[in-house]
């Protein structure tokens, strides 16, 4: 097994608000910028981070950042469960 960091102290995973919407797409525009991900920036990236068939979606958060990450599931297109 691969060892992998361990998690930083005062880590929290939430599950994601409606009032992080503008914060996550903040986190975007900075991981679009350093790492070049997504490849093309979306015309309207709130809506991008809300797509149709979302499952779960959390955000990690700091006690300096209340949104330092962002992760959503989705559901396999067509698939009603």
């Amino acid at each position: 097994m691969e060892e992998t960091e361990p998690v930083p102290s005062g880590l929290r995973i939430r599950d994601r608000e409606d009032g992080d919407l503008e914060r996550c797409v903040r986190v975007l525009a900075a991981v679009y910028e350093t790492g070049g991900y997504p490849t093309n920036w979306p015309a309207d990236p709130a809506r991008w981070l809300t797509p149709d068939g979302i499952a779960c979606a959390w955000v990690a958060s700091t006690a300096t950042e209340p949104v330092a990450g962002h992760l959503i599931l989705r559901r396999p297109d067509g698939d009603p469960a």
